[in-house]
């Protein structure tokens, strides 16, 4: 549903199996249209940001008891850790 308007709009994403797993992954305050394919575990996201252009990013097949989760996740940002010691 449109915030702004109060209309909705349906939209078909993804194959049967997929797990819808929405959240705003690019930060712009929108949901994402977004699907975890559990055999391969490729993630499918259909961006707000970028015109609903489709973005893919691997991750772990899931296991049968395994659930995705939409979180804050950052799949373009590396930070690298050091250890300071004594």
């Amino acid at each position: 549903m449109k915030s702004s308007d109060g209309s909705h709009s349906v939209i078909n994403f993804g194959m049967s199996g997929d797990i819808a797993v929405q959240g705003d992954y690019d930060g712009d305050g929108t949901t994402d249209y977004t699907v975890v394919r559990p055999s391969t575990g490729i993630w499918y996201f259909l961006e707000s940001e970028n015109g609903y252009q489709v973005r893919s990013y691997p991750g772990p097949v899931l296991g049968s008891s395994d659930l995705p989760v939409p979180a804050d996740y950052s799949f373009f940002t590396y930070r690298a850790f050091r250890t300071i010691c004594c």
